[in-house]
Formats: C-alpha cells, sequence, structure tokens
C-alpha cells in the first residue's frame, strides 16, 4: 500500500474489499471485549467474515499450492 500510494492501491476492487476486511477485522477484536453490542454492528462483523471465507475460497487454488509446496519441503527436510 505504501509503495503504490493510498489512491492507486484502492484503485483496484480486490485491494479495496481487502483493506475494508481488515480494518472490519481489526474492529471486531478491538469491540470483542464488549459484551452488549448493538445487533447491527454484529451483523457487520458477522458479514465481514463471510466475506474474509469468500475471499479465502477464491483463491484456494494458489493457496492449496502453496501449501502442497510447504509440505513437500518439510517432507525434504526429513531425508
Amino acid at each position: 500500500m505504501l509503495g503504490f500510494g493510498l489512491k492507486v492501491y484502492l484503485s483496484c476492487l480486490y485491494n479495496a474489499l481487502h483493506c475494508y476486511l481488515t480494518f472490519l477485522g481489526l474492529a471486531e477484536v478491538c469491540c470483542h471485549a464488549v459484551e452488549d453490542l448493538p445487533f447491527g454492528v454484529q451483523i457487520v462483523f458477522q458479514n465481514g467474515r463471510v466475506l474474509r471465507l469468500i475471499t479465502l475460497f477464491h483463491q484456494w487454488i494458489n493457496f492449496r499450492v502453496v501449501l502442497e509446496t510447504i509440505c513437500t519441503s518439510f517432507r525434504g527436510l526429513c531425508y
């Protein structure tokens, strides 16, 4: 984000969504100690979790390749 600048970074929809989800997650962590959150705030946090899962599943193929490569490398270290 610092390399491109905020305007260029947020011009890509995926980066803007990722930035939104990151700040939403940070806000959720900060509000975790509050027991009586309004229902609307809880719904926003829940939708943020669902969107995070959707973005993770969208990149599942790339994630699976990286995970298989890491597992193969660890198996190679045992020999």
